[in-house]
């Protein structure tokens, strides 16, 4: 994969130094009605891993089939892998099916890990793309307990006034809802 800088004016990083950025967050998942306490015990939630350009505080936008590029004037409130650690965090709590859920360093009884392959809006296609490939780790052997591909996609017409954030958002809530499901019947 190649970061391509094209020069869309509306769209693409302007290259300003002193430019503010807008900055968006992301939200936890909203749960519907889950099956309280389902999963017995801790579970660990690492913090993401993204690769190249997701790796950063930069909204990502794929202008060709192999062409990324940063949104011009926004970011996302703080570096993607964090900020999507505390929203899979809160997604979790949010459900009610975890004796408790924690950061990495305590004592776990599973481990989820996720890796980020796509977290962009694609001005080509018109749509954002959310695509997460999760692991499950029994933290008591150091043996995977199941693994899966998450990924939807929304409708993404526009990308200026924060259309390209709340899209995203929406995206990744449709992911979170589908991870903490699977989540809670995997173990």
């Amino acid at each position: 994969m190649t970061l391509a800088v094209i020069a869309f004016p509306a769209l693409l990083l302007a290259g300003c130094g002193g430019s503010q950025l807008a900055s968006f967050d992301l939200a936890a998942a909203p749960m519907g009605k889950m099956r309280a306490g389902a999963i017995r015990g801790v579970l660990a939630i690492a913090e993401p891993v993204a690769d190249g350009p997701l790796d950063s505080e930069r909204i990502v936008i794929r202008t060709g089939p192999d062409q990324l590029a940063y949104l011009s004037g926004a970011k996302w409130a703080g570096n993607l892998p964090s900020l999507l650690q505390s929203k899979i965090i809160a997604s979790f709590e949010n459900a009610h099916l975890v004796k408790s859920v924690v950061r990495p360093g305590g004592a776990s009884d599973y481990s989820l890990h996720v890796d980020v392959r796509r977290f962009e809006v694609d001005v080509v296609d018109n749509l954002a793309r959310v695509e997460l490939s999760a692991r499950l780790v029994s933290d008591r052997t150091g043996r995977p307990v199941a693994a899966r591909i998450f990924s939807a996609t929304t409708p993404a017409d526009r990308t200026a006034d924060g259309k390209a954030a709340q899209a995203l958002d929406e995206t990744l809530a449709n992911v979170l809802r589908q991870m903490v499901g699977w989540t809670a019947r995997a173990i």
